[in-house]
């Protein structure tokens, strides 16, 4: 049995293209916390917390994912979180309730059309249960540049800081 000629043009098309992008050389950077650090959320929180302590658990080290040609890692997340979160209004009072956070993921995947930002915080109030906050943020992928991928993660984090200052801002007394 022969394969039709159009057919096998348009196969050979095809694995020519895949192979095109599946090569193309990935543009790694290193996520200066300033990029990220100076995206504030606007929040305030309406009694006293003591940030105790906040701890970079995440399983895949300095790796922060990827958009379009662009390959992010980040050093020291918890030093990122912990500028971030100074601006919401923590206080140094040692009989404030504390806080401690572990950052568990802080990266970025992509489709063809939807950027992923993801931030993943544990968080234990004054020595009580864990909950995890996770971003809930994903967007249109539009040209795949690092700005974007940046703009994207920042996004991710001011997401859970809103999560996180609402379930703080819930305990305070009217």
């Amino acid at each position: 049995m022969a394969i039709p000629r159009q057919c096998l043009l348009v196969c050979i098309a095809s694995l020519t293209m895949a192979t095109g992008c599946a090569t193309s050389p990935l543009e790694r950077r290193t996520v200066d916390h300033d990029e990220l650090a100076s995206a504030g959320s606007g929040l305030t929180l309406r009694c006293g917390y003591r940030l105790e302590k906040v701890a970079d658990r995440r399983p895949a080290s300095a790796a922060a994912g990827a958009i379009g040609r662009h390959a992010f890692s980040l050093e020291a997340a918890d030093q990122l979180v912990s500028s971030r979160l100074s601006r919401i209004g923590f206080v140094e009072d040692a009989s404030a309730p504390s806080v401690v956070i572990d950052v568990r993921q802080l990266y970025i995947a992509q489709n063809l059309s939807t950027k992923i930002p993801i931030a993943v915080y544990v968080v234990a109030i004054d020595g009580g249960p864990a909950d995890v906050l996770r971003s809930d943020v994903a967007s249109m992928n539009w040209n795949g540049t690092d700005q974007e991928g940046l703009r994207a993660l920042s996004t991710a984090m001011a997401d859970v800081e809103r999560q996180l200052v609402g379930r703080l801002n819930s305990r305070c007394s009217a």
